[in-house]
């Protein structure tokens, strides 16, 4: 972003500094420093409110780097995301995710998340657990008709508690009643395994936590000029 940054008392400068372009110089390069900071700190209270975070790892994940020189050309200082948090520049700028292994996405249903896609997937839910309790074999065997298939494939899920793929879709199995030739039971979905990209709607999250950092450009050198004359040092 772009700061423009007035210097309108020239008088107490002269009065204060020796050097009044390094000064200046001092109080931008600080200046810099406080607002990237700042921003970094917005940023993560940005991502506390509108992501769903597992753990402090994207917490963690963003960081700056301060202004080191005092030549005001080359100044620079920069806050972002690492990149191994790169899904957060993919929920900043938006897009399609893939999933890297070149495999199907596992995307959770709300039943997995206590019934709000806000939550967390509860850990009982996790992938890596249900793959292990999958319901196997087609039952071509004993069975002919693909609902007689279905049919056999829920029970035995209900019966061992373990979950039912279908049609790319992930199920558990609630309940199972037999009355006479009538079957009934009933499910929840858990996963859609079925698709390769999901799209990802923009959150510009570091944009938004820089643009209070930047307006206040004006005020955080003016304080960071005072602090310099506090400090009554010769420059």
């Amino acid at each position: 972003m772009d700061m423009k940054i007035d210097i309108k008392d020239f008088s107490k400068l002269e009065r204060g500094f020796v050097d009044i372009p390094k000064a200046c110089a001092i109080a931008l390069k600080n200046t810099l420093n406080v607002q990237v900071a700042l921003t970094r700190k917005n940023s993560i209270t940005e991502i506390k409110q509108d992501f769903i975070l597992r753990n402090n790892f994207s917490e963690k994940s963003i960081a700056y780097d301060r202004c080191k020189t005092d030549d005001i050309s080359t100044m620079q200082a920069s806050v972002g995301a690492l990149t191994r948090a790169e899904y957060l520049e993919l929920q900043h700028e938006g897009g399609l995710r893939r999933s890297k292994k070149g495999s199907k996405l596992a995307i959770a249903q709300d039943e997995v998340r206590g019934g709000s896609h806000r939550r967390l997937v509860s850990k009982q839910f996790y992938m890596t657990k249900l793959k292990s309790k999958m319901v196997k074999g087609k039952f071509k065997k004993n069975y002919k008709s693909k609902k007689a298939q279905a049919v056999a494939r829920a029970y035995v899920a209900k019966r061992e508690n373990k979950f039912l793929k279908y049609n790319n879709n992930i199920f558990l199995v609630t309940s199972f009643s037999k009355m006479r030739k009538r079957v009934k039971f009933k499910s929840k979905h858990l996963y859609n395994v079925g698709e390769r990209t999901a799209k990802i709607k923009r959150k510009p999250w570091l944009t938004t936590s820089a643009q209070k950092p930047a307006a206040d450009g004006q005020a955080i050198f003016n304080s960071q000029v005072k602090k310099l004359l506090a400090q009554k040092k010769i420059i």
